[in-house]
């Protein structure tokens, strides 16, 4: 038998944030989240690593925001 490869989702997210008033870039980043899919018995479990993996990212975006005001 051959070893199955690792199935993993991928979360890349690039913000740039821009003062509306005078353009100005304020602060730009990429955020990544890696998310291994461990229910591999149907769509389920790759939808539950793509969830996983948004909302570390969104957590991490709501981090970087804070830390650029």
């Amino acid at each position: 038998l051959h070893d199955a490869l690792p199935i993993y989702v991928n979360v890349v997210l690039r913000v740039r944030l821009i003062e509306l008033k005078t353009g100005v870039v304020l602060g730009s980043t990429k955020l990544t989240s890696h998310e291994d899919v461990t229910n591999t018995n149907g769509a389920q479990g790759t939808v539950e690593a793509f969830n996983t993996a948004t909302a570390k990212t969104i957590k991490e975006l709501s981090s970087w925001l804070n830390s650029v005001r």
